[in-house]
């Protein structure tokens, strides 16, 4: 990793591996742990802002979706790990990882085992982190926003993808135009570098 990614002020998150046999998916996965409180007292949870709630309401997601005479559900993949962060950003996202974890393989230090560490940083989303749900929902705003502009060929897919809840996607679809929703709401988010499940 480039070092000078790495501000010199900021926070470390705490993080464990958590494993789930049953997940074909995601076997292993890290967990982020913002809420766990420093010495001081307070956690990043506590000390970051959450910002202007604008996740679209589930509700209204739901009623919306019901209201067609078709529809359309799609579910973005790995989103958060595909949201990008602005550099100002990357001083709360440090992490301390260790070395043997980054050969190919590597296992770590055994039982009692002292490890030595590297410093690094998540430039993407974390789950948990206060803010990130608002994040996703701007970037999902300026992507919609940006498709209005230069490809208005788009609007159905960019209305979609606006209307989102979170990384799930419920659209009213008129009937026998399904694939045609479902192919705009594709190449948006390929715009944007993402793609829907499946």
């Amino acid at each position: 990793m480039d070092g000078s990614l790495i501000p010199s002020l900021g926070y470390h998150i705490p993080w464990q591996v958590v494993r789930k046999a049953t997940s074909v998916s995601t076997p292993v996965r890290i967990v982020m742990n913002a809420a766990l409180k420093t010495p001081g007292g307070s956690s990043l949870n506590d000390l970051l802002a959450k910002g202007h709630n604008s996740v679209t309401s589930l509700f209204a997601s739901l009623v919306c979706f019901r209201l067609g005479d078709g529809a359309l559900s799609a579910d973005i993949a790995k989103f958060y790990n595909q949201t990008q962060l602005e550099a100002s950003y990357l001083q709360y996202q440090r992490i301390l990882w260790p070395r043997a974890y980054l050969a190919e393989g590597g296992k770590g230090g055994g039982e009692g085992e002292e490890l030595e560490v590297v410093e690094m940083v998540v430039k993407t989303l974390i789950y948990g982190l206060r803010p990130s749900g608002q994040q996703c929902t701007a970037g999902m705003a300026k992507l919609a926003a940006y498709v209005d502009q230069q490809r208005p060929d788009l609007a159905a897919g960019a209305a979609a993808v606006r209307a989102a809840y979170v990384d799930d996607i419920l659209s009213p679809a008129t009937p026998g135009k399904e694939r045609e929703l479902a192919r705009q709401i594709s190449e948006v988010l390929g715009l944007a570098g993402m793609q829907v499940k499946g």
